[in-house]
């Protein structure tokens, strides 16, 4: 993010945290990162959106100093713990370090939306949101993954928990892990799991269509709603398909200011029968929308190749890739977006 950097560094323990924020909730330098718990014993680097965080504060009865989610994931940790992991619901990923224990602890969100890798090889640990980030630091074995290869041929991507280097690993969904910085080193890692999905999942059968669609309006209201707070403008990214209207026809009933979309077209080639443009400009005509709407022309593609391969850090085959850069910079010159769609706007999600 290009509002504020900063970092902790702890000396004894060779052990320095970094932080770059794109300001979303709580636009003032208070809330900058890393940020220190009310008692100082705890510091916390969070990349992400915590949507029930005033729900957290009243149940734990913070007192806060800020208007933001960081200090809510801080403050509810220093009273209960990993315990707190469970009532989050948002994307994230953060770090946090407990200067009296000298323990560090690392948690991402339930389905592993906000990116998360870390470099482990039995003796030294890094983590970072972004690969580039840990190639940075010095001394590190980066050797290629071989291994991955068939795998990326195959789907066009490389699966958890790998990535193309044999010592950087994808950090998993719905876990947190603890190290002890006073222990020696292990071959492993172990993680706890505070949320698995299949253990959510529960049979349960409706008679009344009626009541199906009344729960179903109201389970889609109340996730939107929860995402819409923000000190910035709301935008959502309009493809014309199902998911991306329903979200946003509910974004616009929700709030109170008038909604920015975006959505990006083709121009008339062989690949036109992808082109959806004219059916987000329907939706946002019916809704009532701003609406910015870019054409793709195959020559806006080769400027943009050195961005893609520079974004995505390791080999990555859907051509969705080359929309997504380029939708992203019409949204960056318009308004900061909070919400993603369907089809190849799910990607925003990792951009």
């Amino acid at each position: 993010g290009p509002d504020a950097q900063d970092t902790y560094l702890n000396e004894e323990n060779s052990l320095i945290l970094g932080h770059l924020r794109l300001s979303i909730i709580d636009l003032s330098t208070s809330a900058n990162q890393p940020f220190f718990s009310s008692d100082n014993r705890y510091v916390i680097i969070f990349n992400g959106e915590i949507y029930n965080f005033k729900e957290i504060k009243n149940d734990c009865k913070i007192e806060t100093k800020t208007n933001g989610d960081t200090e809510i994931i801080i403050e509810a940790f220093a009273q209960h713990g990993t315990n707190s992991f469970t009532w989050l619901n948002g994307m994230f990923a953060f770090a946090i370090y407990d200067i009296q224990e000298q323990k560090i602890t690392l948690c991402r969100d339930r389905f592993g939306i906000k990116p998360l890798f870390y470099y482990y090889d039995g003796q030294r640990f890094a983590f970072a949101s972004e690969i580039k980030a840990l190639k940075k630091i010095k001394g590190l074995d980066l050797k290629k993954n071989k291994d991955t290869f068939p795998s990326f041929l195959h789907l066009g991507y490389i699966p958890y928990p790998y990535t193309v280097y044999q010592h950087i690993y994808k950090f998993p969904q719905g876990a947190y892990l603890e190290i002890d910085l006073n222990k020696e080193k292990t071959e492993s890692l172990n993680f706890n799991y505070y949320w698995k999905l299949n253990e959510q999942i529960s049979r349960h059968t409706f008679s009344d269509e009626a009541e199906v669609k009344t729960e179903l309006i109201r389970l889609l209201e109340d996730s939107v709603d929860k995402q819409l707070v923000s000190d910035v403008p709301i935008g959502t990214f309009l493809s014309g398909g199902i998911d991306s209207s329903l979200i946003t026809a509910i974004a616009a009933k929700l709030n109170s200011n008038k909604i920015k979309t975006f959505s990006i077209g083709y121009e008339k080639t062989q690949y036109n029968q992808y082109n959806e443009a004219q059916f987000a400009e329907t939706v946002a005509k019916h809704i009532g929308t701003e609406h910015y709407s870019l054409t793709l022309k195959e020559e806006d593609i080769l400027p943009i190749l050195s961005n893609i391969i520079n974004t995505y850090d390791e080999p990555y085959a859907d051509s969705s890739a080359y929309p997504t850069m380029l939708v992203s910079k019409l949204a960056r010159e318009q308004v900061t977006v909070t919400l993603s769609g369907d089809g190849a706007d799910e990607l925003f999600m990792g951009y």
